[in-house]
């Protein structure tokens, strides 16, 4: 994996690369539920994907 994940002062953890990544090169696939502003929970993982289009949780783990 050219990826990997560690501490990073600014959000808790982050994703940093490992190696050169190409430009346009897929690192990370997410998938889960698409939900509006008002069904996200903040307790959950979740990704902004437009203006009020969120990707919600697919697991609550990370692989490391």
């Amino acid at each position: 994996m050219k990826v990997y994940i560690k501490s990073s002062l600014q959000h808790g953890r982050g994703v940093f690369a490992r190696e050169k990544i190409c430009a346009g090169e897929p690192i990370l696939t997410f998938s889960g539920p698409l939900l509006n502003r008002a069904e996200v929970r903040e307790e959950d993982y979740h990704l902004q994907v437009d203006a009020d289009l969120y990707l919600g949780a697919s697991a609550k783990r990370m692989i490391m």
